[in-house]
């Protein structure tokens, strides 16, 4: 049986269906907030929901008018789908990449809902296979600490965090420790990727690994923020932006 087109402003016993879904993808997105706006149970077709309709549309590079038409409906079934199984995610210890001891270190306080800032590192990715690569890795993440240390005058490399194309994650500062990556806004959590994400796109191990790295930290709920939010930078690149939505 066909569903029914279901507009803004709409009554409608499938709305609370549709309502279901879209809440299924908002948080697969990492939009909880705007996922908390849409009520399931409440049959109709409010301003929260045209929203989160609105933007899986966009996501889903369909037309963008809030109607919920046959197209829409086949892109909001996938959140019936079952998950694929969570990739093992790989985070090496600050010991195992020799980082050099940090000047100081000032301890804060992350919730669910602690903010996290993205940037890319404008360093050239590391190369290699296997072993080679993982050397070349921990070599990348040296030369980094070196600079922020040395040249920029940081107590330690700037990121909590740092994710190689392979989609390993690197301890930078680690959790809930005071970075220096975003001026008014180092007590959040800040996440590196390496290279220059105005020229090359993410990998998917890096997408990934972002998305399992915050869950992880138990972060996933905080809103994720690009460095240029607040400064005026190009910074993450603006793959990095159009891939996470930011």
């Amino acid at each position: 049986m066909a569903r029914p087109v279901l507009r803004p402003g709409m009554k409608h016993r499938s709305v609370r269906e549709a309502k279901k879904l879209v809440v299924a993808h908002l948080k697969k997105f990492g939009k909880d907030e705007m996922a908390t706006a849409v009520n399931p149970r409440r049959g109709r077709y409010g301003k929260g929901m045209e929203k989160g309709v609105r933007y899986v549309q966009r996501r889903f590079k369909l037309k963008v008018d809030g109607v919920i038409g046959p197209n829409t409906w086949k892109v909001l079934d996938y959140a019936k789908k079952p998950k694929p199984p969570v990739p093992v995610l790989t985070i090496v210890p600050r010991g195992r990449w020799a980082a050099r001891a940090p000047r100081g270190v000032v301890r804060v306080k992350w919730t669910s809902r602690t903010p996290t800032r993205v940037h890319h590192t404008v360093t050239p990715k590391p190369k290699g296979r296997g072993r080679a690569l993982r050397k070349a890795e921990r070599e990348a993440l040296r030369e980094i600490q070196k600079y922020h240390m040395d040249s920029r005058k940081y107590d330690d490399i700037a990121y909590s965090f740092v994710i190689m194309p392979s989609g390993r994650v690197y301890e930078g500062r680690g959790k809930e420790v005071q970075g220096a990556h975003t001026v008014g806004h180092n007590e959040d959590c800040g996440i590196a990727f390496v290279g220059n994400y105005e020229n090359d796109k993410l990998t998917r191990a890096q997408v990934l690994a972002y998305k399992n790295l915050r869950r992880k930290l138990g972060i996933r709920r905080g809103k994720a923020h690009a460095h240029s939010d607040t400064y005026a930078t190009s910074c993450p690149g603006r793959h990095v932006k159009s891939r996470l939505g930011l």
